[in-house]
């Protein structure tokens, strides 16, 4: 494609990106920009990471939130070794083939609670942190957390996700109530503020992820599920844990590639 002016032609393109002590890259500019502040903080490529992550569960949450999971590959430099992190969940102890048969499932649901596992992204994030990162779990949720509590614009990639989430029958009325407070889709260029998950990301910050998994944030998301007919127990959350893991590789044209490992969860 090309802008043309007169006589003369304009290439239209994105220009390559370069820096010299870092970059960070994220499907949302505030997300980004997080991640670089923690650089230009002192902080390290998982510092960054983490604040990138936090960062997009407040502005990009269909894409990324703290019910979810964290995976990473790191490289440390000084070594030249690569470790992989499964911060993945686990399912609930009770969630066995007989028990869904109870519940009516003929096969896996896809959306609804019980397709939900345990939340591995708190504890991946502070695992990562705590032996990688430079600058400490809180400094990485700290931008996070001022645009929960402060708000932020609504873009229009999040309009149209809550556009459309707000028009599926299965979504839950939790759904609702945090994204759509006021009973509607906020339009576009409106300021939205999450207060409850700011809430979340602080007791995090300070407390660290036990919280998340033994603390006041796990006996609600307990007794929410115990509420709503769910599976998952305060025993599910307090067994969690991260797994680190040799990654595998495979040679492809003159490269290694590496990939996390499955890894068997009993």
């Amino acid at each position: 494609m090309a802008l043309t002016a007169g006589a003369q032609t304009f290439p239209q393109h994105r220009p390559a990106t370069l820096a010299r002590r870092g970059m960070v890259a994220a499907p949302h500019y505030l997300a980004a920009e997080a991640g670089l502040d923690l650089l230009k903080a002192g902080g390290n490529a998982i510092d960054a990471a983490i604040a990138a992550s936090a960062m997009l569960q407040v502005v990009y949450p269909f894409v990324c939130g703290l019910g979810g999971d964290v995976f990473m590959l790191i490289y440390e430099g000084a070594s030249g070794k690569l470790y992989g992190l499964n911060g993945s969940g686990r399912s609930a102890g009770t969630a066995t083939i007989e028990r869904y048969h109870e519940l009516g499932y003929e096969r896996m649901p896809v959306f609804g609670i019980h397709s939900v596992t345990v939340p591995g992204c708190a504890s991946g994030w502070g695992e990562a942190a705590q032996r990688f990162g430079r600058l400490g779990l809180g400094a990485s949720l700290s931008p996070a957390i001022s645009y929960a509590e402060e708000g932020f614009a609504i873009g229009p990639d999040l309009h149209a996700a809550l556009t459309n989430a707000s028009a599926r029958p299965d979504v839950h009325r939790s759904w609702h109530t945090h994204f759509l407070p006021d009973g509607s889709v906020p339009a576009h260029g409106s300021i939205m503020r999450f207060p409850t998950l700011a809430r979340t990301l602080r007791t995090i910050a300070k407390e660290g992820p036990e919280a998340f998994y033994q603390g006041t944030i796990a006996e609600q998301i307990a007794s929410f599920f115990a509420r709503e007919g769910g599976l998952i127990t305060r025993e599910d959350l307090a067994a969690h844990r991260s797994d680190w893991v040799t990654p595998l590789s495979v040679p492809f044209a003159g490269l290694d590639i590496y990939e996390l490992p499955p890894i068997p969860r009993g």
